[in-house]
């Protein structure tokens, strides 16, 4: 298999989120790990989980996340205050990002990697 640098891929496919959205004329010699999708479908323990709570898809989430905190709390043995959680792991990466780098931080990124470790890098001034 021929590894590609990032400025390679770049210049032939745009930076997208494949799955089954892929560009129409996308080589199909390149493995799309741009999503976080299993190929092997919902499972069903989830499907029922989803179906028993089906009404209550309507509301949004704690903001908070205290159920879900709480639960992280049991299950890994941390305090609270040693729990994150965000909208996706974007949206930690960008968090975490803008907490810990400054103009002089330095941030070595390997290539051929995921694209928002450089934009948020880049969004945080730090030097890459």
């Amino acid at each position: 298999m021929k590894i590609r640098t990032k400025s390679s891929i770049q210049r032939h496919i745009p930076v997208i989120h494949g799955g089954k959205n892929l560009l129409k004329n996308s080589d199909h010699n390149i493995i799309d790990f741009s999503s976080n999708i299993t190929p092997l479908g919902i499972p069903n323990s989830a499907k029922l989980i989803i179906k028993k709570n089906l009404d209550k898809v309507q509301f949004y989430p704690d903001p908070q996340s205290d159920n879900v905190v709480t639960n992280l709390k049991k299950y890994t043995h941390l305090s609270k205050s040693n729990i994150i959680v965000g909208n996706g792991a974007i949206e930690i990466l960008y968090n975490f990002c803008f907490a810990f780098l400054s103009k002089s931080t330095k941030v070595l990124i390997h290539v051929p990697t995921f694209q928002e470790y450089e934009t948020a890098v880049k969004l945080s001034n730090s030097k890459i």
